[in-house]
């Protein structure tokens, strides 16, 4: 959570129109999935020197605008026949200079309380409360969709003929097929809108699970591959920190980022613990054939959550205004403030991609630890990575 509520931060300071702040969210997703994970890293350290860093400079913004409107409102509050002094030191016509000098500091005193009115009302904007709950709970299903298959993975490749590696890699599929989705998604929304595009996703989404589940029929490994990759490809998962970045205003955007990282990594802990709940329910009903059995069935069941997905996007998501979505060139030159650090920003990029490898690694290995070096079944072992994956998610809650 800290790297992102930085980059955010450095996204602020760039500007709610500067096309940087998009391509800040795509870099940033490709940090942390080309680190062989989706989700969001709890960085204890980082979050209370990015709130510090945050309180500060929101305090410095209040007082300098005060100062600024102080200055503004000053002449606006000096009596007529000041006015008209001043005035008459550059006109002939005095008393008709003290009027003017009235009307201007009037004028100019409303065109900037209007201004930091609208400016508040900007800051401070949020979209409609559905659409940005289906966006915070997005998240969710990129995590249980790529750790939800981590108990069965090794089972299901030996099934078919695969070895440890070749599990390995099935994981790492999601996470290659969502950099390539990330330029999709990128692309996409310059032609279409984020419904149809949520839609898209969802039915690609539910194409990749149905294939994994259908693998073992097949007979044929290279199927659950693809199945992941396409799963990956199809996930958008740089899609809800843009639409967060377009209508959350700034006053508004740390919190909701909390939220989106929170249930992210809580994912994580749905994910093996609804493997665990799936491997008792189908020895509980004794089914067992190649399209439903422990290894197929986190297919059929995600695909189920996807499609449900769907339908909530049909029904309650709403494309955010025109204005606000459609993209905006990028200026010729910055001011001196509002330039990039760069180094900062790379180091925010490191943190993302290293924590997030460091977690896929402990997920694997804790997997691996309990089967074959503790003699624990698929669902014991799920349940412990669950736990664990939990106490990560309530870590990264409560340091947000």
């Amino acid at each position: 959570f800290g790297p992102r509520l930085f980059l955010i931060r450095v996204a602020q300071q760039v500007g709610p129109s500067a096309p940087v702040r998009r391509r800040l969210a795509s870099i940033a997703g490709m940090a942390v999935i080309t680190a062989t994970v989706i989700g969001a890293p709890a960085a204890d350290g980082w979050q209370r020197g990015c709130a510090l860093a945050s309180s500060q400079a929101v305090s410095l913004g209040e007082r300098a605008l005060g100062s600024h409107e102080a200055a503004v409102s000053t002449p606006s509050t000096r009596s007529g026949g000041g006015a008209g002094r001043h005035c008459g030191e550059h006109s002939s016509e005095g008393s008709s200079g003290g009027v003017s000098g009235e009307a201007g500091g009037g004028a100019n005193g409303d065109g900037q309380a209007q201004s930091s009115q609208s400016r508040d009302e900007t800051d401070a904007r949020m979209p409609p409360v559905a659409s940005l709950a289906l966006m915070i709970l997005y998240p969710l299903l990129h995590g249980i969709s790529l750790v939800v298959v981590i108990p069965t993975a090794d089972d299901y490749a030996h099934r078919l003929g695969g070895d440890q590696l070749f599990a390995g890699l099935m994981i790492s599929g999601v996470p290659v097929g969502a950099t390539l989705g990330i330029i999709m998604c990128t692309q996409a929304l310059r032609k279409i809108t984020f419904k149809p595009l949520l839609a898209v996703l969802a039915m690609g989404s539910i194409f990749g699970q149905v294939l994994y589940a259908l693998a073992g029929l097949m007979h044929f490994k290279y199927t659950l591959l693809m199945a992941r990759f396409f799963a990956g490809l199809f996930m958008g998962y740089s899609l809800p920190s843009k639409y967060i970045g377009m209508t959350v205003g700034i006053k508004r955007r740390s919190e909701v980022i909390m939220y989106y990282s929170a249930t992210n990594t809580l994912g994580y802990a749905v994910g093996p613990a609804l493997a665990a709940l799936l491997e008792y329910f189908i020895k509980s009903i004794r089914i067992h054939n190649l399209i439903l059995d422990s290894d197929t069935v986190p297919g059929w069941c995600v695909a189920l959550i996807y499609s449900c997905f769907l339908v909530l996007c049909a029904i309650l998501f709403e494309d955010p205004p025109a204005e606000v979505s459609a993209p905006q060139a990028a200026s010729s030159s910055a001011p001196g403030g509002d330039r990039l650090p760069v180094i900062a920003v790379c180091a925010a990029f490191w943190h993302l991609c290293i924590s997030s490898a460091v977690l896929t690694i402990v997920e694997v290995y804790i997997v691996n630890l309990g089967q074959h070096q503790w003699g624990w079944s698929i669902a014991q072992s799920a349940m412990l990575l669950a736990a664990l994956m939990l106490c990560s998610g309530m870590v990264n809650m409560g340091m947000g």
